[in-house]
């Protein structure tokens, strides 16, 4: 607080905490002359109180007197309590007083006639169960925002990362019914697998409707049970990627540039995907043995499909290395690998939890970035309450859009996936070339 001034007892803004209290005002009530009149009136809330007309005032308006304490109102209510509390012999105090006051009708009128704004914190509480609510509670409030301010545990970054998500397939192609055990659906509907047992033939359901379809003419979205979207689909709404690696990964790729340390004069290159690659194997080489065993778990029992094995930092490191093995073997650049990894970050929806991560790695960024550069500042927390809002949607962009090879292969139908399935279930027998 700037000022000095403080409100008088019952006076104008006298209700409201210290760091409202408007300074100017104030300094008018205390500077005041005797040959000027008070040009407004405020009430203790802060609220402008219109001058009266005249020396009878109309009981709608609200004259400033009744505004202050009534000290007969008072003195009913202090004899109150001491009549009602009258176990012990010496002076009255509020912790003395029962944090639930007994009913009865002398309370009510009390009540209807009006609290004395003086005792107003200690009665409410009273009267509304608060204080009882307060003292029968096994954990503090003070405990509570503790402990809901702590993100940093596995538990919350897990939680945050898992609302709100399903996992549903998408359909490739359309294929239409013949049999009644068939189940036909058109290209991008969304079918709810109910059987994998058959590896080219899995059972889904669909509008109410059961049957067989082949396991290949769908793709099972890793969307770690979120609810699937067309509009963040970028094989079905194209303008998504525009957005993605147009819009947000430059910005993002901004950010990671300020204040990045040059590289000397006979150094080498100089980009924020290096760093990235550094601060992710140094986040999980701390525990090693445990975060391999855990990978090496996840890809055997394919539990990556359900999410909740991997933290955050796994899955950075997971998703780096991912991006580097299929990246490096199309010779793509260092911008395309990051903004493969920003879309990896969507899909995951821990994007804001992967800035965290990186920021959170102290040695690297110092080794990385220069003083006065952002990531080394606190406003990167407001960059990740940004991010924040991305996990709310769900994005099913692909890790090799920009890769030549991989839009080469998209071309290609599913031609040998159906080629087994046929053959497997003796629907063909002879050679299929055409």
């Amino acid at each position: 607080m700037s000022g000095s001034h403080v409100p008088s007892a019952c006076g104008p803004f006298s209700a409201l905490t210290p760091s409202m209290w408007p300074q100017e005002i104030l300094a008018k009530y205390t500077q005041k002359e005797e040959s000027v009149e008070q040009p407004e009136f405020y009430d203790e809330f802060g609220f402008r109180v219109d001058k009266e007309d005249g020396a009878d005032p109309s009981p709608s308006r609200l004259p400033a007197m009744s505004l202050m304490e009534d000290p007969p109102q008072r003195l009913r209510w202090q004899a109150h309590l001491e009549f009602t509390h009258n176990h012990d012999v010496g002076d009255l105090t509020w912790d003395k007083i029962a944090i639930s006051l007994p009913r009865s009708e002398k309370l009510r009128s009390l009540v209807l006639a009006g609290i004395p704004h003086s005792m107003r914190p200690q009665l409410w509480m009273r009267l509304s169960g608060a204080l009882q609510k307060k003292k029968g509670s096994e954990l503090s409030y003070r405990e509570a925002v503790r402990n809901s301010s702590n993100d940093e545990t596995i538990a919350a970054k897990q939680i945050e990362k898992d609302l709100l998500r399903t996992m549903p397939s998408n359909a490739l192609l359309d294929f239409e019914r013949h049999d009644d055990d068939e189940l036909g659906f058109r290209k991008n509907d969304i079918i709810t697998i109910v059987s994998q047992k058959d590896e080219h033939c899995w059972v889904g359901e669909l509008n109410g409707l059961r049957g067989w379809f082949p396991a290949k003419f769908v793709e099972v979205l890793d969307e770690r049970s979120k609810e699937y979207s067309v509009a963040g689909d970028d094989a079905v709404t194209e303008a998504v990627t525009d957005l993605v690696r147009g819009t947000l990964c430059p910005a993002l790729k901004a950010l990671f540039e300020h204040g990045l340390k040059k590289p000397s004069l006979l150094g080498g290159a100089c980009h924020p995907w290096l760093f990235i690659e550094e601060a992710a194997g140094r986040e999980v080489e701390r525990d090693f043995d445990s975060v391999y065993s855990r990978l090496v778990l996840c890809k055997t029992y394919r539990l990556d499909e359900d999410g909740k094995v991997l933290t955050p930092e796994e899955l950075l490191y997971r998703a780096v290395q991912s991006v580097n093995v299929t990246h490096d073997a199309a010779h793509a650049q260092m911008d395309v690998k990051l903004r493969s990894l920003i879309c990896v970050g969507l899909n995951e929806q821990v994007l804001h939890l992967w800035l965290e991560v990186l920021c959170s790695s102290l040695p690297t960024v110092e080794k990385w970035y220069q003083p006065w550069s952002f990531l080394r500042s606190p406003g990167w927390v407001q960059i990740k309450c940004e991010l924040r809002v991305l996990c709310c949607f769900a994005f099913s962009l692909s890790q090799d859009w920009e890769l030549p090879v991989k839009r080469e292969e998209e071309k290609k139908p599913l031609k040998e996936g159906v080629q087994d399935m046929l053959v497997k279930h003796h629907l063909f027998s002879w050679d299929i070339d055409g």
